[in-house]
């Protein structure tokens, strides 16, 4: 960091007269003398450290710590110091959020709170209460799929003995989608938070502008890097050492205010790689004041050997073997007398090598005269881009991507995955040609005798994403499957899309039509037609990727398992967040209590019926109830009628939470506190009723859990009411008496 060691006192001399005035976290600083520049520097810890440059007799600084700050001010003609201020002590007691959106996501961010481990996000509920959202350890979160308006609170905390002691700072705001919070002033400070190689810079909007422009010192200038609409950016692979940066906010082609230069400081040298078709190529952010770079790779003896030097941030590194697990080191280094004289820094980075660079692709007829064109890969990359010929028809931004919508067309196309590599886009991956005429596809095969796997979805008014999810579907590698779709009388044009995937599939597509009575009745109705082995359920608007049920059928008919369990995503506009993920081994058979004592426990609350596959003989016995909360009633219950599970490691599912408005969660969510108890009881009151009696001390003992936990963030009384009338049954429970935590958390409740 940049001390002011080099830096006298000026005493005798003129000090500078700094007035001060402290707004929530904001501290506006203002002085009279003149120089070339000033510099602020900021004490910790008895040592100073050189925060911001300004050209102007005042500045603003924004997101200060809460607590006492000290700062100086420094006068600088010519490089030359020529005079200084007193100390200025400040106090901030206000913890102060904000917030930057687009379409995709709300990045909340606040000042820090000195002392603490961490800050807990509380968010409003419809029945007016605060409910733990999220934690996080920094002091910024990004949130996704959130609705129109929301509120949160944030409440920083010390970890004392394994439990949260929370500080007194607290902060609100009330996030409004397209609305944000402006500042008239014509100076604003920047609150920048390192990540290794990487920058989150965040401001506080300016009233009127509708661009801002990041300024990066470049030698003796100042550089723009980039030209953003929100009061956000993030930048990245910045060189190690000291970063200068400022923002001016535009109204047009107007300046209207601008920011300090703020200092802050990159620590960390990180190298990238990216799997190139037997090559591999490596990256990293830059190290000044040096002449080269010795790069390295580990031998099979664990040693790393160097190989070859490199002058520029980059290399490509060919004789690579498919398949191989490659570990690089990179070394920055000076020569001296001759010799290389090697810096502190250095960095590693791991790779597996692609057996292979093919995407698998197939191409499926869709409805309204498109064509669906799925694919698998499961490499890593940045998007995908769709060609016909020579000619790019389609870029697709999002490396998790695995299926298209096109318009109808009988030509061949080829799937390309890519890396974005600082300016340049490197293709990684790519398929054969494949069109409607291809083997594999759907209409191409031979209709198969026995179905392995059925595939249920309830549908009720989804026009608008039903087509995507049958195509999704019909895009598995897994040939002999049958997809049921029940549809629960709507009342647009989705049965007249399911007719049309009936006609044109109908080896693979069946129908059911009734009358409304809601997703459980409708997933029943499917259970009792299912005619596969193995049964799974799919939502209307959520996706499987084409080798998930493959993989989850390969792996209950290698364990003979009952149940087979894997991780999904959660997608919130174009973020996916791995969800249950368990560290259980893979291609072997479980007890299924050490799956269903987890249910409901703290981090992972997988009630969630679609993950799994379930042999067909087993739901069949045991439907649904016509429950409100069909999945917290039905997931316990059916996995307490099984005795084997296996898991798997690979995402399979795909919850997607953007491409519907409300779900009936969110309905769910708006009703008051008593509503909701009485509905929650009686879906733990089936499984614990109708579940299977030999595990009857497991469903107490996750019922109770789920009582205790929704009765803290709903502050509703019947929930631990309910548990004082369990406790017969929890007192002497094996599970509990085994979980430290809860045994303790549930003892007031069982005197």
């Amino acid at each position: 960091m940049a001390l002011m060691d080099n830096i006298k006192s000026l005493f005798g001399k003129k000090k500078i007269k700094v007035g001060y005035n402290v707004k929530n976290a904001s501290v506006y600083l203002e002085w009279n003398s003149k120089a070339e520049l000033f510099k602020i520097y900021q004490k910790i810890k008895n040592n100073w450290y050189e925060f911001c440059i300004t050209y102007d007799n005042a500045v603003r600084i924004d997101f200060c710590p809460v607590g006492v700050t000290v700062f100086k001010v420094c006068a600088f003609n010519g490089g030359e110091l020529i005079c200084e201020s007193d100390e200025i002590s400040v106090k901030v007691n206000t913890l102060e959020i904000n917030y930057a959106q687009d379409d995709e996501k709300v990045h909340l961010f606040w000042n820090k709170t000195g002392g603490t481990d961490g800050y807990k996000i509380y968010k409003k509920s419809g029945d007016a209460l605060y409910t733990g959202y999220k934690e996080t350890k920094k002091n910024e979160i990004y949130l996704y799929g959130l609705p129109e308006e929301s509120e949160f609170k944030i409440k920083p905390f010390k970890n004392v003995e394994g439990e949260k002691v929370f500080k007194r700072a607290v902060s609100k705001m009330s996030v409004v989608k397209d609305v944000l919070f402006t500042s008239p002033d014509t100076f604003f400070g920047l609150l920048a938070i390192p990540e290794k190689s990487n920058i989150s810079l965040m401001w506080k909007p300016v009233k009127g502008a509708d661009s801002y422009k990041i300024y990066q010192k470049s030698g003796d200038k100042f550089d723009e890097t980039d030209c953003v609409k929100s009061n956000q950016v993030i930048i990245k692979h910045l060189p190690l050492g000291d970063v200068y940066l400022g923002v001016r906010a535009f109204k047009g082609d107007e300046c209207i205010a601008h920011s300090y230069i703020l200092r802050t400081e990159i620590q960390t040298m990180e190298v990238f790689p990216v799997n190139l078709n037997k090559k591999v190529y490596l990256y990293w952010n830059k190290v000044s004041n040096i002449d080269g770079y010795r790069i390295y790779k580990k031998n099979e003896k664990n040693e790393f050997v160097g190989f070859k030097n490199v002058t520029e941030e980059e290399v490509f590194l060919d004789n690579i073997k498919s398949g191989e697990k490659c570990e690089f080191k990179v070394k920055p280094f000076k020569m001296v007398d001759g010799v290389r004289d090697f810096t502190k820094v250095n960095a590693k980075c791991k790779v597996d090598v692609y057996m292979s660079s093919e995407i698998n692709a197939v191409i499926n007829e869709a409805f309204g005269n498109k064509i669906a064109v799925s694919w698998i890969f499961d490499g890593n990359v940045d998007g995908y881009e769709i060609f016909s010929g020579e000619k790019s028809i389609l870029n697709i931004e999002d490396g998790f991507a695995h299926i298209a919508l096109l318009d109808y067309s009988e030509e061949s196309f080829v799937i390309k995955g890519y890396k974005k590599v600082r300016d340049k886009i490197l293709y990684t991956c790519e398929s054969k040609p494949v069109s409607l005429l291809s083997k594999n596809n759907r209409l191409n095969m031979k209709p198969c005798k026995k179905y392995k796997v059925s595939v249920i979805i309830p549908s009720y008014n989804s026009e608008d994403y039903i087509s995507r999810s049958i195509s999704t579907v019909l895009g598995s590698d897994l040939e002999e499957l049958e997809l049921i779709v029940v549809d629960d009388g709507s009342s647009d044009n989705t049965k007249g899309i399911i007719e049309w995937y009936c006609e044109k599939y109908p080896c693979y597509v069946k129908k059911i039509f009734k009358e409304n009575g809601g997703v459980a009745d409708a997933r029943n109705h499917g259970i009792a037609a299912a005619q596969g082995e193995y049964s799974t359920f799919m939502d209307n608007d959520d996706m499987i990727r084409p080798d998930g049920y493959s993989a989850l059928y390969n792996a209950i008919k290698k364990t003979k398992s009952d149940i087979a369990i894997a991780p999904l995503f959660r997608i919130d506009s174009d973020q996916y967040t791995p969800r249950h993920v368990l560290k259980f081994k893979e291609n072997i058979a479980h007890d299924i209590d050490d799956y269903l004592k987890l249910i409901y426990s703290d981090g992972y609350n997988n009630i969630g019926v679609w993950n799994k596959l379930y042999k067909t003989s087993l739901v069949q016995k045991h439907p649904f109830g016509l429950l409100a909360y069909e999945d917290v009633s039905w997931t316990p219950y059916i996995l307490s009628w099984a005795d084997k599970f296996c898991y798997i490691h690979k995402m399979c599912y795909e919850w997607d939470r953007k491409i519907r408005p409300e779900t009936f969660s969110n309905v769910l969510s708006n009703r008051s506190a008593k509503e909701k108890f009485e509905e929650r009881y009686q879906a733990f009151r089936f499984f614990l009723d109708n579940g299977n009696p030999k595990r009857k001390d497991c469903l107490y003992y996750i019922m109770a859990k789920r009582l205790f936990n929704q009765g803290g963030a709903a502050k509703y009384e019947g929930y631990f009411d309910a548990i004082r009338n369990m406790a017969p049954h929890l007192k002497d429970n094996k599970y509990l008496k085994e979980d430290t935590e809860y045994s303790k958390l549930l003892a007031p409740y069982l005197t």
